[in-house]
């Protein structure tokens, strides 16, 4: 991926939720990393998973399989 543009971001409300959710994303096979919450989005935690834009659909059905709270999956400005 060449731009920022291709990647999206999953914002939690806490540091634990973001490891939890890189576990869970990464077990279902889906490239991720964390990363500190971008300044243009808006968290109560500071720390934010990263992975590809067009996964995005897979990531939600993830965490959301895993009853994880998230705030919301926005593209990476």
């Amino acid at each position: 991926m060449d731009s920022e543009a291709n990647w999206g971001v999953l914002l939690v409300p806490s540091v634990s939720h973001a490891l939890r959710a890189e576990s869970l994303v990464r077990r279902a096979g889906i490239t991720c990393k964390l990363i500190p919450t971008p300044r243009q989005l808006s968290s109560d935690c500071g720390t934010a998973l990263r992975f590809a834009w067009e996964e995005r659909e897979r990531v939600r059905a993830v965490v959301e399989a895993a009853g994880l709270e998230y705030e919301g999956i926005f593209p990476l400005p």
